[in-house]
């Protein structure tokens, strides 16, 4: 039989081997110092600065407020259709067919968004987003390595339609042309500015 030490005491786990218990120290006991509910000191007056004026920039988003998404898809679709009509060409039965600007291949008849890419991104220039001679109608891996930027190695890069649709944006940030009624590549954008 065992007995128990008053000095060690133990305890049994469930596989009944002995554990020593260990003794606790007391928590510490810090006093929390007060403090006076009123100030012994009055507060220094300080002398307040003369106020600086302030000017605000305003962006082209605040002028010309975004569309909302789904104003967005509705208008690239109704921008697709322009596109998609204007690429139409016909086989040697009499066919409508749409052929890929780079490669040649042909494009499936119901259009799908990948079959549109744009020449200068939608994302670094929003405003030349619902421009008809922004786009052009590519296959699935032409518009892969289009946007991953192998731009200037491909046949549909053209730098002088590049530098028109550069400056057409500038116009039309500028507020001289609208954007939904801009006029088509080559015309001379000279007169606008």
């Amino acid at each position: 039989m065992e007995t128990k030490d008053p000095i060690f005491p133990y305890y049994r786990d469930s596989r009944g081997i002995r554990h020593p218990l260990k003794k606790r120290k007391p928590l510490k006991r810090t006093p929390l110092k007060r403090t006076p509910l009123k100030r012994k000191k009055p507060l220094k007056k300080t002398v307040k600065p003369k106020e600086k004026k302030q000017y605000y920039t305003i962006s082209y988003k605040q002028l010309h407020p975004t569309q909302t998404r789904a104003e967005n898809q509705r208008n690239d679709w109704t921008l697709y259709d322009k596109v998609w009509k204007e690429g139409e060409q016909y086989d040697a039965d009499g066919n409508k067919i749409h052929i890929c600007a780079e490669c040649g291949c042909f494009l499936p008849s119901p259009p799908k968004s990948f079959n549109f890419s744009h020449r200068i991104p939608k994302g670094a220039s929003p405003v030349l987003r619902h421009i008809v001679d922004n786009v052009f109608l590519a296959c699935y891996d032409d518009h892969t390595s289009w946007e991953v930027g192998a731009r200037k190695t491909m046949k549909v890069y053209d730098k002088d339609l590049y530098l028109w649709l550069k400056h057409l944006e500038r116009l039309i940030t500028n507020g001289k042309i609208d954007r939904f009624d801009s006029p088509r590549y080559p015309e001379d954008l000279t007169k606008f500015d």
